[in-house]
C-alpha cells in the first residue's frame, strides 16, 4: 500500500477548471494520455482500476492511498505524460512518484 499526498496546486488540470489542481486531478489526466503502443485490454483495466480509486475520494480528501500496482500504473501514467507547460508546481507532483 502506498500512501500520497493530496496537494492543491497553483495550476489547474484542465484550462477550463474553475479551481487549482490536486494531485488526485492531474494523476486523473494522466491516465487518459495512450501510452506509446495503443491501450490494450490490460491496460484499459489497470487504469480503470486507478480512476475507480480516485473517484471514491472525498472531495477534502488529504491522501490518497493505492495498492501496490495501482501506485506503479498511476506512477508510470504520470512519468510518461506529456505537459503542454513547464510549471515548478508539476515538479512538486512528480516529486509524489519519486521522479
Amino acid at each position: 500500500m502506498k500512501t500520497l499526498i493530496n496537494m492543491k496546486f497553483s495550476i489547474k488540470a484542465m484550462p477550463t477548471d474553475a479551481d487549482n489542481a490536486t494531485a488526485a486531478q492531474l494523476i486523473k489526466l494522466t491516465l487518459s494520455s495512450p501510452p506509446p503502443q495503443g491501450f490494450d485490454f490490460a491496460t484499459m483495466r489497470a487504469r480503470n482500476r486507478v480512476a475507480d480509486a480516485l473517484e471514491k475520494l472525498p472531495a477534502d480528501a488529504t491522501e490518497i492511498s493505492f495498492e501496490d500496482a495501482d501506485f506503479a500504473t498511476a506512477r508510470q501514467c504520470v512519468e510518461a505524460f506529456k505537459w503542454g507547460t513547464s510549471h515548478s508546481d508539476l515538479l512538486k507532483f512528480a516529486a509524489l512518484f519519486d521522479l
